[in-house]
């Protein structure tokens, strides 16, 4: 039986000749071959899109330039990142780190647009026309040596260089991309070489620039109100124009008309608001996530106490009141725990009994009390007690424990209530409990009011007792010596049961009776004592406390689920869809798939349903759904994407849902329902639009040039009455002054008029078809603005807005601001369809204000990113300049594929 190998036996030198035909074949023509139907790939587009003297680039090949360049930087960043990782720092002319240290730039532009890399390009082939050079070795030093840092090997940049770009980028290509790069900078760094300097001038123009606030009076006159005096254009005039401008999309932020259409798409969408799925929501509901959510959501937060701040926490320092005067004996607290040895001295007198009338004692200080009680009051057997000087707090204490017994003063009990108070801040629970004790100490549990001087020191002090009995208010407290608090008094009569609250339990508010303040009647010792207690905090927040919370929780739950419902349908109707159409595309029948209600739908889920009409991202934006938003972070911190970014990228297919959100707690889920792709049109469908465009061009000076003739005249017209109003008030005031009296209202001094009242005047006799024009009156505005962030907190100054004003741009600013007060001007919108009559009635600050605040913040970092926009402006038409002499002719506009 013959086997597949015989046969090949017999017959190899034909097949090996066969093979050997087929390699050569794949060789010479495969590649042709591979070329043209480019498996997985959009057909590729060889049309030259760009060209200059000396290059052109096709669509294909700015493709394959766009990828490298990407791949090129990925190489750059891992090896900065290597450098870093290896303690190194990188540096390089190019290399740019924003403001949290992140870098922006690898040493190369990183941007890989098709105007960036054509001007890449340009500036390479400029610069070796001017003999520029860039070696290997300054390729080696740029990537050793400055990115580098010399922390890094030659085979470990080989082995990064194959890693970020899969063998795509060899050594040579490596070279050969970053020549180009380097020599475009190089030249680059040379023309703006002079521009990082910014004079004292340009300076002062861009600090005006954000200080200068004006107030104008503004009038608008459009265009379009000339176009009766233009004559209609030739048929060349508008071939023409339609040649140059057809393959641009006429886009709003320009001035310059466009006829191509962009990208059209109708979107459908789902709206959630969160307000009514909150007016669904029930009590049970609300209740039921507070109990399953309140052990990890709503639990109050316990934080460590502080012994230091503690005054109850064992070990702590007892707190100080900042306005008491310390006394010069105080000791410091030791650390053994032992720190209320001196307070054992005042605890062991327990303070008697007063009642409230009782008048408290007089503060403990150098200077003499307020009541000083007479000689012949003072008991003739204490003795001398210490210097005031030399008195501690303890002592202060027990002075003021024996001194609460006069019953002279109706606001004792204050009194005592602020002493008591100093003696507890001595004294904390360990020490009532721990410290020495007396054998007939009040038990546990008795009330602490119950508490007397007879069951904390049965060894009581005769004299005191004596002293009391007889309204003795000067008694001394016995020094801090164990001899001192020896009894030498006479014998005391039996105590009675103190009706003051006990010191623990006396308010820190009644401590400014410490402090010598005037005492305010303190309430009851029972409410006293209450209103000390400490109340535990609550384990949980209450549920009304936390109610908001739980109503957002809820109602984003029911919107989630309420998208997922709706998502799923929307899904398989896109399915239906497809199937539908792959059908048709085979020429199989099939019905098509029943469309779904999406209004009843969004209705049985608490959603709103929306439809767009099909229309470019111009129109889009000023739809619901186009206002909408998205964020993201990249290097430079939060990025705002507009829905349009979004949802005119291309290859999304239709009915596939994505999510985002808007404003007041709105959220939409959208999709395609159909797409129209970018396209030119003829000259006959945009034949009318072509003829309005041209006719609008014409219409522009002559607008121009008849506003300025109102200006002028307007101008002079203001001017005199301005004088004439000096002029009757220099002689109202020298005629009131002969007079002696004031002038009659008929001779008072108008005010002057204003440009309104003078151009409506001048426009009835020049052009009465324009009608009065309004005055715009826009509140005061600057030239920029940084909104309300200050400096250095990342907020670049931008272009300010102007009411009632569409279109500003730096034109328009700068004929603005080019006004002195008092002068009038004309100024043009950036889209030249509107000239605004100017004048500018005030400013603030005024110039020699602003000047002397100019001397001592010139350069802020405000100003010094208006003169980097400057530079950039002049480095931008350095770069038109070099367009224009290489001869650079884009056939299509740059970076408009994706539209």
């Amino acid at each position: 039986m013959s086997t597949p190998f015989a046969i090949f036996r017999r017959n190899q030198k034909a097949l090996i000749a066969f093979l050997g035909v087929m390699l050569i074949f794949v060789f010479t023509v495969g590649s042709i071959v591979l070329d043209f139907f480019d498996v997985g790939r959009a057909p590729r587009d060889n049309k030259v899109i760009v060209e200059w003297q000396g290059g052109k680039i096709t669509a294909s090949e700015m493709e394959r330039m766009q990828v490298s360049h990407n791949l090129l930087v990925a190489y750059l960043d891992a090896v900065i990142q290597e450098t870093v990782s290896k303690k190194g720092t990188p540096k390089a002319p190019g290399l740019q780190r924003d403001r949290f240290g992140r870098y922006v730039a690898p040493g190369i532009r990183r941007s890989a647009s098709e105007s960036d890399i054509v001007l890449t390009m340009v500036l390479a082939k400029k610069a070796r026309d001017e003999g520029l050079v860039v070696s290997d070795e300054a390729i080696d030093s740029f990537l050793l040596r400055q990115l580098g840092d010399e922390m890094i090997g030659s085979q470990t940049m080989t082995d990064l260089l194959e890693t970020t770009t899969r063998g795509q980028i060899r050594q040579k290509k490596l070279y050969d991309l970053l020549k180009t790069e380097l020599l475009a900078q190089n030249l680059q760094i040379l023309a703006q070489s002079g521009l990082f300097a910014t004079p004292p001038a340009e300076a002062w123009q861009y600090y005006n620039q954000l200080n200068r606030r004006v107030v104008t009076e503004m009038l608008p006159i459009p265009v379009d109100a000339f176009l009766d005096q233009v004559p209609e254009p030739a048929k060349a005039e508008i071939l023409a124009l339609y040649e140059e401008r057809k393959g641009l999309i006429k886009s709003p932020e320009t001035p310059e008309p466009g006829f191509k259409r962009g990208d059209q798409i109708k979107f459908g969408y789902f709206r959630s608001n969160m307000d009514d799925f909150k007016s669904q929501l029930t009590e049970e509901e609300i209740v039921a996530y507070y109990e399953e959510n309140k052990e990890e959501r709503f639990k109050n937060l316990t934080l460590p106490e502080n012994p230091a701040e503690n005054p109850a926490t064992e070990g702590g320092a007892p707190p100080e009141d900042p306005n008491s005067e310390k006394p010069v004996s105080e000791k410091p607290v030791s650390e053994d725990g032992d720190k209320n040895k001196d307070a054992e001295t005042a605890k062991e007198p327990k303070p008697t009994a007063a009642p409230q009338e009782e008048k408290p004692p007089a503060e403990k200080s150098v200077e003499k009390p307020a009541e000083t009680p007479s000689e012949a009051e003072k008991d003739p057997t204490e003795k001398d007690p210490p210097e005031k000087d030399e008195v501690g707090k303890d002592e202060a204490a027990a002075e003021s424990k024996e001194e609460a017994a006069k019953p002279e003063s109706s606001d004792g009990a204050a009194r005592v209530a602020g002493s008591q108070r100093f003696v507890a801040f001595t004294q904390d629970d360990k020490t009532k409990t721990d410290d020495a004790t007396p054998d007939d100490a009040t038990p546990d549990d008795a009330a602490p009011d119950a508490k007397t001087e007879d069951d904390s020191s049965p060894k009581k002090e005769a004299g005191k007792d004596d002293a009391k009995e007889k309204g003795d208010t000067k008694e001394k407290a016995p020094p801090q010596t164990d001899a001192a608090a020896k009894p030498e008094e006479k014998p005391a009569e039996p105590p009675q049961k103190p009706a003051t609250v006990p010191p623990a339990a006396v308010p820190p508010a009644n401590r400014d009776s410490e402090k010598g303040a005037s005492p305010t009647e303190t309430p009851p010792a029972e409410e006293s004592a209450g209103e000390t207690e400490p109340t535990e905090k609550p384990v949980y927040k209450p549920l009304e406390e936390v109610r908001g919370q739980i109503e957002n929780a809820l109602a984003q739950q029911k919107a989630a689920k309420a998208f997922d419902v709706v998502g799923r349908l929307v899904a398989g109707y896109a399915r239906s869809q497809r199937l539908h159409q792959a059908k048709k595309n085979k020429k199989q029948a099939g019905a098509p798939p029943q469309k779904l209600d999406f209004t009843a739908i969004a209705k049985e889920n608490g959603l709103t349903y929306g439809e767009t009409p099909l229309a470019d991202r111009f129109a889009i934006e000023e739809t619901e759904l186009g206002k909408t938003f998205a964020q993201s972070f990249s290097q430079t911190g939060f990025v705002t994407i507009p829905f349009v970014d979004i949802g005119f990228q291309r290859g999304v297919p239709l009915y596939k849902t994505s999510k985002i959100g808007g404003e007041r707690f709105t959220e939409y889920l959208f999709w395609k329902i159909a797409e129209k792709e970018a396209y030119i049109p003829t000259l006959e469908e945009v034949h009318d639009e072509v003829v309005a465009v041209w006719k609008l061009r014409q219409a522009l000076p002559l607008a121009k040039k008849f506003a300025q003739e109102i200006a002028r005249e307007a101008a002079k017209q203001i001017s005199l009455a301005e004088k004439d109003a000096a002029k009757k008030d220099v002689k109202g005031d020298a005629k009131n002054k002969d007079d002696n009296q004031e002038s009659p209202p008929e001779e008072a001094a108008q005010s002057p008029p204003t440009l309104t009242d003078v151009v409506n005047i001048l426009i009835k006799k020049k052009k009465p078809s324009l009608g009065e024009l309004p005055d715009l009156a826009p509140p005061p505005f600057s030239w920029m603005t940084t909104g309300a962030m200050p400096y250095g907190f990342g907020a670049a100054p931008e272009l300010s807005s102007v009411e009632g004003v569409y279109g500003v741009d730096d034109g328009f600013m700068e004929d603005v601001f080019a006004l002195h007060v008092g002068e009038v001007g004309v100024a043009v919108n950036h889209p030249k369809t509107v000239v605004y009559l100017t004048r500018i009635t005030s400013e603030t600050p005024p110039e020699d204000q602003r000047r002397v605040m100019f001397t001592f913040s010139a350069f802020n970092p405000n100003t010094q990113q208006l003169a980097s926009r400057g530079r950039f402006a002049t480095f931008r038409k350095w770069y038109q300049e070099v367009e224009k002499n290489y001869g650079v002719k884009w056939n299509r506009p740059a970076d408009q594929e994706e539209f």
